[in-house]
């Protein structure tokens, strides 16, 4: 990108995000529209709880993410191949269609997000992915847990959302997960979408 200490009077005033969202001057992503094959997050619904008692749900096998961030002790989630407990030092991001069994022995304060994402981890990407929460991520759950707790009052549903989609992006993009460089193909992902909205009904 041209460094803009270089520009003429001219170049300034042809500069500017009017017709087209791209000025030149900033770190450009995406076109207007939405470009065949970009990655959609698209959230389904956050929750908070102050107690989570119960948490037992064996062979849990879903067509969507889940993002985990307990307060305390109390809860995991046994893989294949290991088990991963949920607690304040960890944030847990666990992809669509893997195998699991949730484990609860206690009621610890539970925190979670139900997503969509398009984009798919890389074949060495451990599962479930295990993050340390930074101070951002924990400022956007402590800012969401008011809006989306059982108890609230008239929550802000609009600031919810973009606050849950803040979270989301903050973890999706830490340098830690590793992701497949190609997107499925559009045609692919409509046929995958079509199968996740009728994973319950009969094949035939």
């Amino acid at each position: 990108m041209r460094s803009s200490k270089s520009y003429s009077t001219k170049e300034w005033a042809r500069l500017g995000a009017y017709t087209n969202p791209v000025s030149g001057t900033g770190m450009a992503f995406s076109p207007l529209g939405i470009p065949a094959g970009q990655p959609v997050t698209q959230v389904h619904e956050t929750g908070y709880l102050e107690r989570r008692p119960h948490w037992n749900y064996p062979n849990t096998f879903s067509p969507f993410w889940r993002l985990y961030y307990n307060f305390a002790a109390g809860h995991c989630c046994v893989f294949p191949d290991r088990e991963v407990e949920l607690g304040p030092d960890r944030i847990v991001v666990i992809p669509d269609h893997h195998l699991f069994h949730s484990v609860g022995t206690g009621a610890p304060p539970h925190f979670w997000i139900t997503f969509r994402h398009d984009r798919q981890p890389a074949q060495g990407q451990a599962i479930p992915i295990e993050l340390a929460p930074g101070e951002l991520e924990l400022d956007l759950i402590r800012a969401l847990i008011p809006l989306v707790r059982e108890d609230a009052v008239h929550p802000d549903r609009d600031r919810a959302l973009g606050l849950s989609l803040a979270l989301l992006h903050v973890v999706l993009t830490r340098p830690e997960i590793t992701w497949e460089t190609q997107a499925r193909p559009g045609q692919l992902s409509r046929v995958v979408q079509h199968i996740e909205r009728n994973l319950d009904q009969p094949l035939y």
